[in-house]
């Protein structure tokens, strides 16, 4: 459900796509994750990834944003901890929009997104698709 919600039906990477995603240059792709750690072996497991990606043709504030959570770690806060720390570090790199794709029926992404972000216009792309454009708020320590 969850890989449905975020990508709008079950992808496959390629390997090009899969080095993208996994080396973020902390500039214009920023990522953000969570894990839960599972003893013994010390090596954690990842719960959450956040990313902002820059979409230098709608304009240099602009990045695309994505969050995705295990399912069986939604509804417990990491999301919300995740996104909110996603958006201090857009912003003080200069984001001030970013636009998201989800599924219509998706009401948690956009319920999240509220918490950081004032939503500017939302627009159906097509069965079951939703574009929305976000104006990122501050964060509560941004110089006024």
């Amino acid at each position: 459900d969850s890989v449905f919600k975020r990508f709008l039906g079950v992808p496959h990477l390629g390997d090009e796509a899969f080095a993208y995603l996994c080396h973020p240059d902390q500039v214009d792709h920023l990522a953000l994750g969570a894990e839960c750690p599972e003893p013994p072996a010390g090596r954690g497991r990842g719960v959450a990834i956040a990313r902002s990606i820059r979409v230098r043709e709608e304009g240099e504030d602009v990045s695309e944003v994505a969050i995705a959570v295990a399912d069986e770690w939604q509804r417990l806060g990491i999301g919300r901890r995740v996104l909110d720390a996603l958006a201090a570090w857009a912003w003080r790199s200069g984001v001030r929009r970013w636009y998201a794709l989800s599924t219509t029926d998706n009401e948690g992404i956009q319920r999240a997104l509220e918490r950081v972000a004032e939503p500017l216009h939302r627009r159906i792309e097509g069965p079951g698709a939703l574009s929305t454009w976000w104006a990122l708020r501050p964060p509560d320590d941004a110089p006024g």
